[in-house]
Parts: structure tokens; sequence; C-alpha cells
């Protein structure tokens, strides 16, 4: 049987503070894998459509240059999508708390750590069916799409922003905890 990861649950959920509806993605930078230039592309399209916006790519890694280009080509770099690099383990409840919602595009997952963490800091999420959130996200936590579907992640986005508010963050940070905290695990 599957014994999945032991998510660190926050003690409290703290209010968005944000006027703008901001997308928050966590990743190493090997789009082969993780596929975040289909994020970019997709906000690109959404980002027409929603002015109020923006998307925080937190990760390093070899296609990091590539990334920024494809958004300075798109004329999004630090408009409206934003690179901050390797952030410590520490520093990600501020993310997690001044987002709205989180989206994982990878190809494949073993389990996706960073998208329980958003969870459990109240953050509904997209994911794709990529190995390992199909064993986790529900309805009640977020939304599972294919993977390499751009018109499938234009939707899901779109859906989030519009309801990103219909999901009680301390509900989400409970499913978690009722699954992945270290007292269930062990």
């Amino acid at each position: 049987f599957i014994i999945p990861n032991v998510i660190d649950i926050p003690t409290e959920i703290k209010k968005k503070t944000s006027d703008k509806i901001r997308i928050l993605t966590i990743s190493i930078l090997i789009d082969e894998m993780k596929n975040v230039s289909g994020i970019i592309k997709a906000f690109y399209q959404v980002q027409k459509k929603y002015s109020n916006i923006e998307l925080i790519i937190i990760g390093d890694g070899p296609d990091k240059s590539k990334l920024i280009q494809l958004t300075k080509n798109l004329s999004l770099y630090n408009k409206n999508v934003f690179f901050e690099g390797f952030v410590p383990n520490s520093a990600l409840p501020n993310y997690f708390f001044s987002s709205h919602f989180f989206i994982l595009n990878s190809n494949f997952e073993t389990f996706s750590v960073a998208t329980a963490e958003a969870i459990a800091h109240g953050l509904p999420v997209i994911a794709t069916k990529s190995g390992g959130p199909e064993e986790f996200i529900t309805d009640e936590v977020g939304l599972l799409i294919e993977r390499q579907n751009e018109k499938e992640l234009i939707e899901a986005m779109e859906y989030m922003i519009n309801n990103w508010r219909n999901y009680t963050p301390e509900k989400l940070r409970s499913y978690v905890a009722e699954r992945f905290s270290a007292g269930i695990i062990g």
C-alpha cells in the first residue's frame, strides 16, 4: 500500500490581503517534467480576459532562463508573471498565504509535496493527472486535469479565478491534516 509523504500543517490560516488574484506554482524548473511553460502559455490566454491576476513561480532549474524568455516574449515578465527563484521552506508559508490558488502542471509526479502543502495552507489546487496527485486531489480540494491539455488548464484557471472563495481554507487544512500529518502517517 502507499505511504504518503508527511506534510507540515500550519497552526492557523492567514487571510488573503492582495487585491489581485495570485496564482502560485512551486517547481524545479525542468520543463520536460514540470511543464511550467504550459502554465505560462495558459496564463497568457487567461490574463487577456482577467487583468487582475498574477502568476508567482517559485523554483530554480536548468530551464529558468528559457521560461523567463518566454514570459518576456509574451510581455508578461515582472508585470503579471514573477520568478522568485529558490525559496527556503521556512519562507514558503508567506507565498501560500498571499496566494489564492495553486497550480501543478507536471507531466510526471510521484506525490507532489508542494500541492499537498498548498492545500494545507488553505489553497485550492489545479493539478494534472501525473501519477501522484490522483491519490489525494478530490473535488473538495480542487481540480484534476489531463496532462498537456492547455484548453483544460485555461478552463480550470478561469474556474478558480471565479470560485476560489468557495473553498473553505480551514476545511482544506483539515483535509491534509487528516491524511498527511506526522501523527497520521506515523
